[in-house]
């Protein structure tokens, strides 16, 4: 067993930290050693088996050891803890259809995820150039789309869409 994880559930038992702050302290530990996710997903605390269904929820690519882990958690024996893990995987297998307001998440997501042509065409007409960078480098995008992107991100010299 891992100390750091065994200091956050000793901490957790002595109610230094509530249930909430325990999944993300997890979600902090699982961030720094992804190698962990077995362990904290097979810990018999569901607690803290629910800190690996919060960290595997981030819209980042899961590491290495997680199929395994995710398996673990959809037969998770406590609902609490299965079923919000069926929903994280659910999820995962549709495209995205709205952004956060913004931070770290929107960029990965405009540059990484699998984005609904909607949420797209709605970008494309916003015509925002931070914007339109990093949707033009989203390996998911159908390469007509990716051209309309990289067209309305520099338009030519004198078309309607030149702001100068």
């Amino acid at each position: 067993m891992d100390d750091r994880l065994e200091r956050l559930v000793r901490q957790y038992r002595r109610e230094l930290l509530n249930r909430d702050e325990l999944a993300g302290e997890i979600v902090e530990l699982l961030h720094r050693d992804r190698a962990l996710l077995p362990i904290v997903a097979g810990h018999a605390d569901a607690d803290v088996r629910r800190g690996a269904v919060v960290f595997l929820s981030e819209p980042w690519p899961w590491p290495d050891p997680s199929r395994a882990a995710v398996d673990v958690l959809l037969r998770d024996e406590d609902p609490e803890v299965r079923a919000p893990m069926a929903a994280v995987v659910e999820a995962r297998g549709r495209p995205v259809t709205e952004l956060p307001a913004n931070g770290y998440e929107v960029r990965y997501l405009l540059a990484n995820a699998d984005l609904a042509r909607t949420l797209v065409d709605e970008l494309i007409a916003a015509g925002d150039p931070y914007t339109l960078e990093l949707l033009a480098t989203n390996p998911g995008l159908p390469p007509d789309v990716r051209q309309a992107v990289i067209r309305r991100a520099n338009p030519a010299p004198g078309s309607s869409a030149d702001p100068g």
